[in-house]
């Protein structure tokens, strides 16, 4: 049976699986990428032995976390799911440099659609619009009925 580690063979690869498998804005796993890349940490999670700077009670709640998130079959049909989507990592340049200021909490990886060039230009430059688009429309249509009244 194919392992994690397999699947996980360059940076974008492990970034995508880690993207499934991690618990997003875990200050643990972002440091640990951080310092051994997330090819290495795939392999962490993948074998039993010590992970740098976690004793052996963090070491197995932590493997425990994400080995459970997911089996590999799952991974592969999310991952092949999601095949319109454009992956972005830290080294590619639409990645957001903004992102960067988050350390440990920085996303593994960006799932993107459209034009993700747009991403890297200044802050000062976007806007985003987030939610459910039954929200959205009711607070499009009442800010346009306030400003008619």
């Amino acid at each position: 049976m194919p392992t994690l580690s397999e699947f996980a063979t360059d940076d974008r690869a492990a970034r995508m699986a880690l993207s499934f498998v991690g618990t997003p804005n875990d200050p643990t796993t972002g440091h640990l990428l951080e310092q051994v890349g997330a090819v290495e940490l795939i392999k962490l999670v993948s074998k039993d032995g010590p992970v740098p700077g976690m004793d052996d009670i963090a070491t197995a709640v932590w493997r425990d976390r994400i080995r459970s998130a997911t089996t590999l079959e799952h991974l592969a049909t999310r991952i092949g799911g999601a095949r319109s989507f454009r992956v972005i990592i830290p080294s590619d340049p639409d990645w957001p440099a903004a992102l960067n200021d988050l350390g440990d909490r920085t996303p593994y990886a960006l799932w993107a659609k459209g034009r993700t060039e747009l991403l890297s230009t200044p802050i000062s430059q976007r806007i985003t619009i987030t939610g459910h688009e039954l929200q959205l429309l009711m607070a499009l249509t009442s800010r346009r009925n306030s400003v008619m009244t």
